[in-house]
């Protein structure tokens, strides 16, 4: 008779801890997909701000490249223009430290024992387009292109020879050589991008880029002035 009442009671008590078990079951399930949900959620967060990082960059080089560009095809115009512009000469011009202390170009210092140095300069209308200086030293020659547009210096090509020996040597000969090559892009008087012989590109943070941006700049003015 007593196992008839203790029954339901046993019955009872075992479906209420299957209950609660299926609720903790449930709750647990619940909080993994809110996390899930939260991780879901913050995923195109970060991929949003890689694109916005990749966009960033491909603004920055499309920007240079477009600038590139320009400045190629400014080279190209002028070249191709050059035969219609006045032509004005100036030869053996007092551009080294020697000659020249107060006001010298710094290009010159890289000829050692400069023996001459020839400027040619190209006008349109009353526009400086080109000049050409022509340095010639005891074991080294170069030669230096600036373009302008719109009175602003925009492109330098600079081509150094350099001789395996002396020219006043008798064992000179104009064949051994080596041809040095540096291409300097400008925007705003701001050196942009510096091609090396190698054909690479040189760090413009370093300080020899922003030296040779200084300098360069300032030829370009002497060059400009001389009468």
């Amino acid at each position: 008779m007593k196992y008839y009442i203790y029954l339901p009671v046993l019955i009872i008590l075992i479906i209420s801890c299957n209950n609660d078990k299926k609720g903790h079951e449930i709750n647990t399930n619940n909080n993994k997909t809110s996390e899930q949900i939260q991780k879901e959620n913050d995923l195109p967060k970060k991929e949003s701000q890689v694109e916005k990082s990749i966009e960033s960059n491909t603004s920055s080089i499309n920007k240079d490249s477009e600038a590139i560009l320009i400045i190629r095809k400014r080279f190209n115009d002028i070249n191709a223009s050059i035969s219609s512009f006045t032509k004005k000469e100036s030869k053996d011009i007092s551009v080294s430290k020697d000659m020249n202390p107060e006001n010298y170009a710094f290009e010159s210092e890289s000829i050692y024992r400069m023996a001459m140095a020839n400027l040619d300069r190209f006008y349109q209308g009353d526009d400086l387009k080109k000049s050409i200086v022509s340095f010639q030293g005891d074991k080294a020659d170069l030669v230096s292109e600036y373009y302008y547009w719109n009175n602003k210096l925009f492109f330098v090509f600079k081509t150094k020879t350099v001789y395996q020996n002396p020219k006043w040597s008798e064992d000179f000969k104009e064949s051994d050589k080596e041809k040095i090559e540096n291409r300097f892009y400008f925007e705003n008087d701001k050196l942009i991008r510096w091609i090396d012989q190698d054909k690479n590109q040189i760090d413009l943070n370093k300080e020899e880029a922003k030296n040779t941006e200084k300098e360069t700049l300032s030829d370009s003015q002497l060059y400009r002035d001389l009468k």
